[in-house]
């Protein structure tokens, strides 16, 4: 066109950019692929561990069928007073029959990964049966404090329970 510029031709990427901008975003693709496996895996460890996952408020939740309720016991044996005051170990015990009510204190062990607790009102290993559970970190102390209506309550990787009133 008279008056106006020629323009230049239009540049063309070269094979080296093209085949680095295809490998990015195969990494991204894989990385979001992964991230998204792993998320599942973790939310089924903890469907076949027995406790249940809660779901985080404002994000959809996919149903989770929980595990089969652990067989209840008691590691520190009944007394001639009745149920056990102090208890150690992972399980679910029955309050009333295997320990008291009452609020309890655990020292978490340091070479154990977390500690996780739940007050339940029974052992069907619904999410429902869930009144209330927290966690605490390798080293850290932990109260609970288990209720006259409790069913039960649950624990793993919190150490010993001692009754302290």
């Amino acid at each position: 066109m008279p008056g106006f510029p020629d323009r230049p031709p239009p540049r063309k990427l070269s094979k080296g950019v093209v085949v680095a901008v295809i490998a990015a975003a195969v990494a991204i693709l894989l990385c979001l692929v992964c991230g998204v496996i792993g998320l599942i895996r973790a939310n089924d460890d903890r469907a076949t561990g027995g406790f249940a996952v809660l779901p985080t408020p404002g994000l959809p939740t996919a149903p989770v069928t929980p595990a089969a309720a652990p067989t209840p016991k008691a590691l520190a044996p009944e007394t001639a007073h009745g149920p056990a005051t102090h208890f150690a170990g992972e399980g679910t015990y029955l309050v009333g029959a295997d320990i008291v009510a009452g609020q309890y204190r655990a020292r978490v062990p340091v070479t154990s990964i977390l500690c996780y607790w739940e007050r339940l009102s029974g052992t069907s290993g619904e999410f429902a049966d869930i009144i209330a559970n927290g966690e605490a970190q390798p080293g850290a102390p932990e109260i609970v404090t288990i209720a006259h209506s409790d069913s039960a309550f649950r624990t793993r990787g919190c150490g010993g329970w001692s009754l302290i009133g």
